[in-house]
């Protein structure tokens, strides 16, 4: 085993004491940031976020809407990945015996056949991959992360969507694994330094890009499917509603150009009288591209990984409503998963 396990208070995952223990090294989650598959952080979003430079990042609802559903239901996917697999797991909190700064929270590890377990409640897209036979490339990183860490020949991903699991075995992969010690040493470095590059300039020009592409893509999307929305209803009906979503069909008068009423009315005032009637003034910021290219020409490639699959589904027997019953659990309320 080449790994050192962490016990006591820091061993308490979402305490003070692990977040302390964390900061000093780089944990298996923050590996797909750093190694650019993350869709929700960049690696330089994620420096300026330990070092606590700069403006906090916006709320992500939905993010954080999936992390609560994942806390929540992780107990529920371990006892379904036990009675999948026969095995008895615990979490667990290690540092690699190889290198210090890289380490792993485990949802689960099995120390008689040295296999971690990564558990994920993820959203539909996301379960969909895995019930394909991949795992998400999101994710990927952090299973080899994990294997790195307790030097195993393979990892266990469960995806669980609330009533069935999942179960793909992750080759450990040594070659993206150097891949990712390096960019997490660099990464460490910078972190040290406290400096992300020698113009600090480039390195938000190159961010603000990114995320303006990920940004100019969503809006596209969605105008298509605002389009198809719009032209779904109903000629001469003002509102169509269903599936959580409403159109209204609505007109708006035109704006009154009140400078050149009064003009024609005679009246011809001034700029200082018509600043005696302005509002304070404000200011505003306007960030552009001046080199504009195909958005997805900044966006990371997403291949997904090959990994080889076992039982795919729970046994018929094993559902949701036993493992609660099971752990002495109350259901959470509702049955819809996707998100």
């Amino acid at each position: 085993m080449a790994m050192i396990v962490v016990s006591g208070p820091a061993s308490i995952q979402n305490s003070k004491e692990w977040l302390d223990w964390r900061a000093l090294g780089i944990g298996a989650s923050e590996a797909p940031i750093i190694m650019g598959k993350s869709k929700y952080s960049t690696a330089y979003e994620l420096f300026r976020r330990r070092l606590g430079i700069g403006p906090s990042p916006p709320p992500n609802h939905y993010l954080e809407t999936l992390r609560n559903r994942g806390k929540r239901l992780e107990p529920i996917a371990r006892a379904a990945y036990e009675r999948h697999t026969g095995k008895v797991v615990t979490p667990l909190i290690a540092i690699s015996a190889i290198n210090a700064i890289i380490r792993a929270s485990f949802d689960g590890y099995d120390p008689f056949d040295n296999v971690p377990l990564e558990i994920k409640c993820p959203g539909a897209v996301a379960h969909a991959i895995a019930l394909s036979g991949s795992v998400p490339d999101e994710y990927y990183d952090q299973v080899q992360q994990q294997i790195f860490v307790c030097g195993s020949t393979h990892g266990h991903y469960y995806s669980f969507d609330g009533t069935d699991g999942v179960l793909l075995e992750v080759a450990r992969n040594q070659s993206r694994i150097d891949e990712i010690l390096k960019a997490a040493e660099d990464f460490w470095h910078r972190l040290q330094l406290k400096v992300w590059s020698s113009n600090e300039w480039d390195a938000a020009a190159a961010a603000w890009r990114q995320a303006n592409a990920n940004l100019q893509i969503a809006k596209a999307r969605e105008e298509h499917a605002r389009d198809l929305l719009v032209a779904l209803v109903p000629k001469g009906i003002p509102r169509q509603e269903g599936g959580g979503v409403s159109v209204l069909m609505s007109g708006r008068r035109g704006t009154v150009d009140y400078r050149r009423m009064l003009a024609d009315a005679g009246v011809v005032l001034t700029e200082a009288q018509i600043d005696m009637y302005r509002n304070n003034p404000s200011s505003s910021v306007r960030v552009r591209d001046v080199n504009p290219a195909d958005p997805t020409l900044l966006m990371q490639p997403a291949s997904l990984p090959t990994v080889t699959t076992t039982k795919t589904h729970l046994a018929p027997a094993t559902n949701a409503r036993d493992i609660y019953a099971e752990l002495n659990l109350s259901p959470i309320p509702g049955r819809d998963f996707c998100f």
